[in-house]
C-alpha cells in the first residue's frame, strides 16, 4: 500500500505542478508539500493530511454530536450535565444504569470509534473489534513516573479484567506472575513516553503507523468506576477528555495512511528522496540549490503533523510559557471580534470565488445570530463544522475538573514548582478562554465557518437537477478543484436530502460514497478557511518547529502571538490571486482582496475610536484610510502605530514586533526589582505611581474587552494616573482640545467619571478641517 500511495502522490505532483516550461522539470518540492499541507491553491484535486484529518474527526464527530451537545458548557464555562456523563461511561462497560438517555449517547460514542477504527483498517491497519470496549484510557507520564513501578503495578493490576487479557503464548489470561512482568514493560513504555521498551530500546515511534494501534487496547479496566480510579490518579482526564483525545490521534494517523500509506514516515523520507534524485538528474542549478529548502519543509510540516512539534523538553517552562501567552490574550484580546469584521470580505470574496451567492452568505449569517433558534447552528454542527471552541466548551482539559467531577484531591506527588506552574496555567486558560467567549470572538468565528457551510450545500441542493456540464462555470470550478468530476457530481445530487427551511437540502452526512464525501468536505473546508482565515499547518509549523519547553521554543510561540492572522489573510489570499490564470484574473482578484478590506478596515478602525471613547473620524479624511488598510489586513494592534508612536497598551515598536508577552515582563520587572534598582538611584525622578497605572491599563484581565475598555480607562485609569501625576489630568485635557481642533472630539472625556453626551456620528460625514 505505501507503493501505491507514492504512486499516487508522484501522479498528482506531475498532473497538477508539472505543466508548461515545467513538464520536463524534476518533481516540484511544492507539489510533494501539498499532499501534507493545504493552502495551496494550484494543487487542485489534491487531498493534504491537513484537511483529511480534518474531515476524519468531523464525520467522526458528527456521529456523537448529541454527546458533544449533551455535555457543552455554558456561558460561564460550566458543564451542564456533567453528571450524565457517568452513567454513560457505565453503560460504555457494559453496565445497565436504566438511563434510556444514556445509554443512546454511549451507542452514539461506539458508532464514532466502530467508524475510526474500520476506515483506520481500511487505510491498512490492524485494530481488532472489542466486545464492550469503553474509553480508551489516557496516561500521564509525569504523575506516573512519580511513583515507583511496584507501586504503579499494585494500584492498577486489581482493577483490570483479567478475563479480558489474553496471554499472546498461551491463549489464556495471564498468571500473577506473567502480567506483573508484562504490566512491568507497560510502565517503561509510559514513563518514557514510548520512548524504551524493556529488553529493547528501539523507539516505539519508528514502527509503521499500521501497527501502533495493534497494543494501545491492552489494558482492560473491569468497571468505569475502575477506569475513573485510575484516570484520577494516573491520568488526570475526564471521559469526553479521553474521547476527544482518541478521535484526534486516530483522525490523524487515518489522514496520514490513506495520503501517504501504512508508514508515512517512510513516504516522507521517499519524498524527499525525490527531491534530491529529480534536482540532481533533471534539475538546473537553482534546482539543486533548492533541495534543502524542499526536503526541511516536508520534515517541518510532518512533524507538526505527527505530533513531534509538541513534544515537551521542560514541562514547567512549557506551562509557564503558555500561562504568559493565555496572559495576553485575556488582557489584551478583548477587542478582537471588532477587528474579526473583515471576514465578511474574506468570506464574501471566498463565495463570489466559488459561485456561492454572497446574499446567501447574509442570510445564513443572522440565521446563525438567531438567539431564538438553534436550526441553522445545529445543522452545520451535525455535519461536524465544529470548531476548537465548541470543542473546548465540551472538552475541559484540567486535573482540576478531575477533582470536581469525582471529589477529593488529586495526590500531591508532583514537585511544587510544577504544580504551581500547572495551576497558573489552568487559571490564566480559563481566564483567556473567558476573554475571547464574553467578547464574542468565538462565536462569530463559528458563525462566519458554519454559514459558509451552509451556502455550498445550499448552492448544490438549488443545482441538484443540473448536470455537471451545465451548472454555472464558477460553482463548477468549485466541484473541479476539490477533485470532483461528473461521476462524483451525481453521486452528491442523487444523494438523500434533509428538510431545512422548508425546502430540500442535500444532507452531506448521508452521500453514500465516502471517497466522494471526503473530497467534498475536504473542499468545503478549505474554503472555509479562505472565508475565514486561520493560520494553517504551513505558517504553524514555521512557528513550532522549536520544541515547547526550550527557551528557543516558547520565545518563538510567544513572539508569533497575534501575528498568525494577519499573515494567514494575506499569504491565503494573495497567493489565490497568483494563482489565477493570466494577469488580468490575477489583478482582478487582488485589487479586490485589498480594495475590499481596505474600506471594511476603515470601518473597523472607526469602531475602535468609538470604543476608546471617540467620535468617528471624517470618510473625507484620506488618512484614514491608510490606518484601514492595516486593520483590514489583520494587523490590528499595528494600525495604533502609523500615526502614533504607541498603542493604547503603551507599546511602542519595538514592543509589538516583540510581541506583547515582552511588554508584560518589562512591567512586572518595573514594579518589582526594577522598582528597587531605581531607589538606590538619588539621581532618578522614578513615578512608581504611573508605572501602576500602566501596569492597571495593560495587565488586567477583561480590561480590553471592547464594552468595557472606555468606562475602565475612564473611571480608574485617569483616576489613578491623576494620583501619580499632577500634570496629568492638565495633559489628558490638552488632548481634548487637540482632538476637537480637529474634529475627532472625544464622547466620553478623559478624567469625566461618566460619558457627557452621546457619540457625534455625523462627524464620520463631515468634512475634514484643513491643514
Amino acid at each position: 500500500m505505501s507503493v501505491r500511495a507514492q504512486a499516487a502522490i508522484l501522479d498528482n505532483a506531475k498532473r497538477v505542478y508539472a505543466k508548461g516550461a515545467h513538464a520536463d522539470g524534476p518533481v516540484s518540492g511544492a507539489a510533494l508539500l501539498a499532499h501534507l499541507a493545504g493552502g495551496d491553491d494550484k494543487a487542485n484535486g489534491i487531498i493534504s493530511v491537513e484537511y483529511l484529518m480534518k474531515v476524519v474527526k468531523g464525520e467522526a464527530l458528527s456521529r456523537f454530536y448529541d454527546l458533544l451537545s449533551n455535555q457543552r458548557a455554558n456561558v460561564l464555562g460550566q458543564i451542564r450535565n456533567r453528571s450524565d456523563m457517568k452513567n454513560v461511561l457505565r453503560e460504555l462497560f457494559g453496565e445497565d444504569t436504566g438511563d434510556l438517555n444514556a445509554r443512546e449517547l454511549a451507542e452514539a460514542w461506539r458508532a464514532a470509534s466502530e467508524y475510526l477504527r474500520r476506515r483506520f483498517n481500511a487505510a491498512g491497519g490492524a485494530i481488532g473489534k472489542l466486545s464492550n470496549w469503553g474509553v480508551p484510557q489516557s496516561h500521564d507520564a509525569f504523575r506516573v513516573g512519580a511513583v515507583s513501578q511496584e507501586a504503579w503495578i499494585d494500584h492498577v493490576m486489581p482493577r483490570l479484567d483479567r478475563m479480558r487479557m489474553l496471554d499472546g503464548d498461551t491463549g489464556l489470561p495471564f498468571s500473577d506472575g506473567k502480567l506483573r512482568e508484562v504490566l512491568a514493560d507497560v510502565y517503561d513504555i509510559i514513563v518514557s513516553e514510548g520512548n524504551a521498551r524493556k529488553g529493547d530500546v528501539a523507539r516505539l515511534g519508528q514502527r509503521p503507523m499500521w501497527k501502533r494501534y495493534s497494543e494501545h487496547r491492552f489494558l482492560h479496566f473491569k468497571s468505569a468506576d475502575d477506569w475513573m480510579a485510575y484516570q484520577e490518579r494516573f491520568g488526570g482526564t475526564e471521559p469526553l477528555d479521553a474521547m476527544m483525545g482518541h478521535v484526534h490521534v486516530m483522525s490523524r494517523d487515518i489522514a496520514m495512511m490513506e495520503v501517504l500509506g501504512p508508514n508515512p514516515k517512510a513516504t516522507v523520507a521517499w519524498m524527499k528522496g525525490m527531491i534530491a534524485k529529480d534536482a540532481m538528474v533533471r534539475g538546473t542549478v537553482a534546482d539543486r540549490l533548492g533541495i534543502g529548502k524542499g526536503q526541511h519543509s516536508l520534515d517541518v510540516v510532518f512533524d507538526y503533523l505527527r505530533g513531534e512539534n509538541n513534544r515537551v523538553v521542560s514541562p514547567t517552562m512549557a506551562m509557564a510559557g503558555a500561562s504568559l501567552r493565555n496572559w495576553q490574550t485575556a488582557t489584551k484580546l478583548g477587542s478582537a471580534v471588532i477587528s474579526s469584521l473583515t471576514d465578511t470580505v474574506t468570506s464574501g470574496l471566498t463565495h463570489a470565488y466559488n459561485g456561492l451567492p454572497v446574499t446567501g452568505m447574509m442570510r445564513n449569517m443572522l440565521g446563525q445570530f438567531n438567539p431564538l433558534s438553534r436550526i441553522d447552528r445545529e445543522m452545520a454542527e451535525r455535519a461536524g463544522i465544529v470548531g476548537e471552541e465548541f470543542l473546548r466548551r465540551v472538552s475541559v482539559k484540567g486535573r482540576d475538573n478531575m477533582e470536581e467531577l469525582f471529589g477529593g484531591r488529586l495526590e500531591g506527588d508532583m514537585p511544587l514548582r510544577y504544580r504551581a506552574a500547572e495551576r497558573a496555567n489552568a487559571l490564566t486558560r480559563r481566564l483567556a478562554d473567558g476573554v475571547i467567549r464574553f467578547q464574542g470572538l468565538n462565536f462569530w468565528t463559528q458563525a462566519m465557518k458554519k454559514a459558509f457551510y451552509q451556502s455550498a450545500v445550499g448552492t448544490m441542493s438549488v443545482h441538484k437537477d443540473v448536470a455537471f456540464d451545465a451548472l454555472p462555470g464558477a460553482f463548477r470550478g468549485f466541484l473541479e478543484r476539490g477533485g470532483i468530476d461528473a461521476r462524483g457530481w451525481d453521486v452528491i445530487r442523487s444523494s438523500e436530502t434533509m428538510s431545512f427551511r422548508g425546502k430540500e437540502w442535500i444532507d452531506t452526512n448521508r452521500i453514500a460514497d465516502e471517497a466522494v464525501r471526503t473530497r467534498l468536505m475536504a473542499a468545503i473546508r478549505g474554503n472555509m478557511d479562505y472565508a475565514v482565515p486561520e493560520a494553517g499547518a504551513r505558517i504553524n509549523a514555521a512557528v513550532t518547529q522549536l520544541k515547547p519547553g526550550t527557551f528557543a521554543g516558547e520565545a518563538a510561540r510567544t513572539l508569533f502571538q497575534f501575528k498568525g492572522f494577519a499573515i494567514a489573510t494575506t499569504a491565503m489570499h494573495l497567493g489565490r490571486a497568483m494563482a489565477q490564470g493570466n494577469i488580468a484574473t490575477k489583478g482582478a482578484y487582488g485589487v479586490t482582496f485589498l480594495a475590499g478590506v481596505t474600506l471594511m478596515g476603515t470601518l473597523v478602525e472607526q469602531l475602535q475610536l468609538l470604543k476608546d471613547g471617540k467620535d468617528p473620524r471624517s470618510f473625507k479624511d484620506w488618512s484614514l484610510y491608510s490606518k484601514g488598510f492595516l486593520r483590514g489586513g489583520g494587523a490590528g494592534i499595528y494600525g495604533d502605530l502609523i500615526k502614533h508612536s504607541s498603542t493604547e497598551f503603551g507599546q511602542g515598536w519595538e514592543d509589538v514586533i516583540a510581541g506583547p508577552g515582552l511588554q508584560t515582563l518589562w512591567t512586572v520587572g518595573s514594579l518589582t526589582g526594577g522598582a528597587v534598582w531605581d531607589a538606590y538611584d538619588p539621581d532618578k525622578d522614578v513615578k512608581y505611581g504611573e508605572r501602576l497605572a500602566r501596569a492597571l491599563k495593560s495587565e488586567v484581565p477583561g480590561s480590553s474587552l471592547w464594552y468595557v475598555r472606555a468606562p475602565y480607562n475612564r473611571m480608574w485609569i485617569d483616576t489613578v494616573m491623576g494620583w501619580a501625576n499632577d500634570d496629568y489630568i492638565k495633559s489628558q485635557r490638552r488632548l481634548v482640545k487637540r482632538a476637537e481642533k480637529e474634529n475627532t472630539g472625544y464622547w466620553y472625556q478623559p478624567g469625566d467619571f461618566a460619558p457627557r453626551r452621546a457619540p457625534n456620528f455625523a462627524n464620520a460625514f463631515s468634512s475634514p478641517p484643513e491643514e
